[in-house]
């Protein structure tokens, strides 16, 4: 039968390898999981209606909330009311924001689009940008065969450099 001693002693020794296992079962937790920052503008898949795409728009910059419903942008009420009662009340009665149906992060209102008009507008972006593109290409490649001359600014002053 173990005294007193080797008993609490063997205790002792089972106590720090369990912090010991323990620490290294973290550790590796840890290292195979990536940090990644809040989410502070999510809105969960199961309140989103899968006919529309949403976004969150800044109110705060003039004419940026009427330009977006213009585009085709709308509150969406019932969304704004499921985030309410999920995440909680986000205004106050000090802050200023307006009292309507609609929630709010901050200066951020969410909106939603059908999906048919995102497509189009998407495509719309990419079609300009593509645009764009070329043309540079055009004039940089109609510039060299022109052999022109370039002005590149530097440091205070003006270099012609020829291409």
């Amino acid at each position: 039968m173990p005294t007193k001693e080797e008993f609490l002693k063997r205790m002792q020794d089972g106590r720090e390898k369990k912090k010991q296992e323990g620490a290294s079962q973290e550790t590796a937790k840890a290292a195979t999981t990536p940090w990644k920052p809040a989410k502070m503008l999510y809105i969960p898949e199961e309140f989103k209606d899968s006919r529309f795409v949403y976004r969150f728009v800044n109110t705060k910059r003039d004419g940026n909330e009427l330009k977006k419903q213009q585009e085709g942008w709308e509150y969406d009420i019932e969304l704004s009311k499921k985030l309410v009662r999920h995440f909680g009340e986000t205004r106050k009665l000090e802050d200023g924001t307006p009292i309507d149906n609609v929630y709010r992060i901050r200066e951020l209102v969410v909106m939603r689009m059908p999906k048919e008009i995102a497509k189009a507008r998407n495509e719309y972006y990419a079609q300009r940008g593509d645009t764009s593109l070329q043309t540079m290409k055009q004039k940089f490649q109609d510039g060299m065969e022109d052999d022109t001359q370039v002005k590149v600014y530097g440091n205070s002053k003006e270099e012609k450099v020829t291409i």
